[in-house]
């Protein structure tokens, strides 16, 4: 089972560093936004740490623009 893992994480680098830059990192890009979404919990756990350590002093826009770029 460890050759298969092996041999899938090989393949898998091996596309990574034949793929053109300019195919990769829009990829790259839709599967960060996808991961964003899907992690609720998460964005919740960063607005809540946001919360406690700036309260007021950080509007809920600049929040979010933390929160996203994380």
């Amino acid at each position: 089972m460890d050759a298969i893992y092996l041999a899938a994480f090989n393949l898998f680098q091996w596309i990574v560093r034949h793929t053109p830059d300019a195919v990769k990192f829009p990829i790259i890009k839709g599967l960060a936004k996808l991961a964003y979404w899907l992690d609720a919990k998460h964005r919740r756990v960063a607005r809540v740490n946001l919360d406690l350590a700036f309260g007021d002093l950080m509007s809920g826009e600049e929040k979010q623009r933390i929160i996203k770029k994380c």
